[in-house]
């Protein structure tokens, strides 16, 4: 925590992170015309390809340290050693830097799909890259606000909810150093996790 920048503040991170999500989510949506009902497809399947991306990532980059590093310093050298299963919460909001990625995440994660984007409007037109950037947004922005909430104080009502209590165990089976690299590698919804077999267990194998 001492090497957070002085001027850091946890609250302009988040508000910088939902502003950042409404610009592009809101652009995207500016670009939608007459959607055809094939095209809402688009959503799931975009969801689904999206949930498999964060779980490849996270199991590979984010826990093994393949250059860059800086996904795996950030990661599991930071994250991984300031929130273990023991004590997930927040403290205070300066915590915010090593819970929420930096603002410049998403506008790289814009330029590097942008050619899946030039792709789908060439295969499927203008309403296709628009949803596919939407959703790619909003699934960021899910991951974004799920994970944060798993880190909340306890008595926080977010942290409260039935459905974030449920999602939260699954991440904070994560948390535990000892299997971090085992499994639960979905911070969002584990459906991958389910797939591929990788849903951790509460008991602590020898």
């Amino acid at each position: 925590m001492a090497k957070i920048a002085p001027g850091y503040r946890g609250e302009l991170h988040f508000a910088g992170l939902m502003a950042e999500a409404a610009l592009f989510m809101g652009g995207a949506a500016l670009f939608l015309k007459d959607v055809r009902p094939w095209e809402w497809l688009l959503v799931p399947a975009g969801l689904l390809f999206a949930n498999a991306v964060e779980w490849f990532i996270h199991r590979g980059p984010l826990h093994h340290p393949t250059p860059p590093r800086m996904l795996y310093n950030r990661h599991t050298l930071l994250h991984h050693a300031a929130f273990t299963a023991d004590d997930m919460s927040v403290h205070d909001w300066r915590e915010l830097r090593v819970v929420l990625f930096p603002l410049f995440a998403l506008p790289l994660l814009q330029v590097v799909v942008s050619p899946a984007v030039v792709l789908v409007f060439w295969l499927g037109g203008r309403n296709a890259a628009a949803l596919f950037v939407f959703t790619a947004t909003f699934y960021y922005l899910l991951y974004e606000l799920l994970h944060l909430a798993y880190h909340l104080p306890l008595d926080h009502p977010v942290a409260r909810l039935a459905v974030i209590k449920r999602l939260k165990r699954h991440h904070q089976r994560h948390h535990n150093q000892r299997r971090m690299t085992a499994g639960n590698f979905n911070v969002s919804i584990p459906f991958c996790d389910w797939v591929m077999g990788t849903i951790l267990k509460d008991e602590i194998p020898s």
